[in-house]
């Protein structure tokens, strides 16, 4: 065989393992769990959240008196969705 199909076959049955390893044998899933967002992600961590956009997503700033939106694609920030000081005036 050429060391191609030999690639191929290779990278084809170590993906298979590996899917195959992440199943957890008698774990059934059932459609109240999955309804119920039992396996949704919340957050990104350290109060990442994304924005339903899909472009956005918000943290609040080091001293936690805003609400900062930024870009996915940049990372840089956009907008200040919320602010203590702002608010209070």
């Amino acid at each position: 065989m050429k060391k191609g199909t030999l690639l191929a076959l290779g990278l084809l049955g170590l993906s298979l393992t590996t899917v195959l390893a992440a199943q957890q044998p008698g774990r059934t899933m059932t459609i109240e769990e999955i309804n119920s967002g039992a396996f949704a992600s919340r957050s990104a961590g350290r109060g990442m959240r994304s924005m339903s956009d899909g472009l956005h997503y918000t943290m609040m700033d080091k001293a936690h008196k805003a609400i900062l939106r930024y870009s996915f694609a940049t990372g840089q920030l956009v907008d200040t969705l919320f602010s203590v000081d702002k608010a209070r005036e």
